[in-house]
């Protein structure tokens, strides 16, 4: 989760106006929230979608923003869901049961590696649903087995340099999108 911090930015620039232009703050902070949140949104898609070999179409639903009100003036970013299994990654040609049969495991190329080689990993049929998923055994015997999970939105979007990212972006996204904000309503009041 990702907040933004803009009491400072706003009790700043409430200094420099006058009476009647100090109740256009309130309008222009709601809105420059809400745009700035849209531009950290898409910055960490981009981001995610370089790491995690995922496309940005398939990260966005794991994303969710919580939109500002005049009442909150607050807007959050969440990241949510599960990991997909490693066969998402696989090559389309080799998504089979049986296709890594003479190798030592399964090539896929998670996190942006190009076929990284995951020993003692195969391709079966899961249970219920029918579809290939990549397991791998958890001891020396043949059962149980585990599924090998790719890339997760969620853990990837908690990593300190992400956050990091976030915070920047937000920080100088939001006082060029407060001005224009504020400048917009101050113009409407004249």
């Amino acid at each position: 989760m990702t907040d933004i911090d803009i009491r400072a930015i706003v009790q700043e620039t409430e200094k420099g106006l006058f009476k009647y232009e100090r109740a256009a703050i309130p309008k222009a902070t709601n809105r420059a929230l809400n745009r700035t949140m849209g531009n950290v949104q898409t910055a960490i898609v981009r981001k995610l979608a370089e790491i995690t070999a995922l496309k940005q179409k398939e990260i966005k639903p794991g994303l969710k923003v919580t939109k500002s009100t005049f009442s909150t003036l607050n807007t959050k970013l969440i990241a949510f869901g599960r990991a997909p299994n490693l066969i998402r990654f696989v090559v389309a040609s080799k998504q089979h049961v049986g296709a890594f049969k003479k190798q030592l495991g399964v090539r896929a190329g998670a996190w942006g590696s190009r076929n990284k080689l995951y020993k003692g990993a195969f391709i079966i049929r899961g249970k219920g649903h029918g579809k290939p998923i990549v397991v791998a055994r958890e001891g020396r015997e043949r059962q149980p087995l585990k599924g090998l999970p790719g890339p997760s939105i969620r853990s990837e979007f908690n990593k300190p340099e992400q956050r990091a990212l976030m915070e920047r972006i937000g920080r100088d996204r939001f006082l060029i999108n407060f001005q224009a904000d504020l400048n917009f309503y101050v113009s409407r009041i004249k």
